[in-house]
């Protein structure tokens, strides 16, 4: 197995950071949903915070399976499992979003 040259390490990084970014831009998106939520205000469409509320479960898996994917976790038994599980979760809100609507 060949190492990885810095050109492709570099990529990595960029790819995680924005893996990260992502995440972070997603989860503060859906923060003043889950606040007008919370303080019972009435959605702007019928079942629009279960619909936010998935897609952000969604995205956020999806994202999450691509940041173990790219570490060296991935190369474990554990990182697998956990990249396998993501992805199950990931689909299962997909399903649950398609089904609910």
């Amino acid at each position: 197995m060949t190492r990885p040259t810095t050109v492709d390490s570099a990529q990595v990084r960029q790819t995680i950071v924005v893996c990260c970014a992502l995440i972070a831009v997603e989860l503060l998106l859906f923060v003043p949903v889950l606040l007008r939520w919370a303080q019972g205000v009435p959605p702007i469409y019928p079942g629009y915070y279960i619909s936010r509320l998935l897609s952000v479960v969604s995205f956020v898996a999806l994202m999450g399976t691509l940041l173990v994917t790219l570490s060296h976790r991935y190369r474990t038994f554990l990182g697998r499992v956990v990249s396998w599980l993501l992805l199950g979760v990931s689909t299962l809100a997909l399903i649950a979003q398609v089904i609910y609507y």
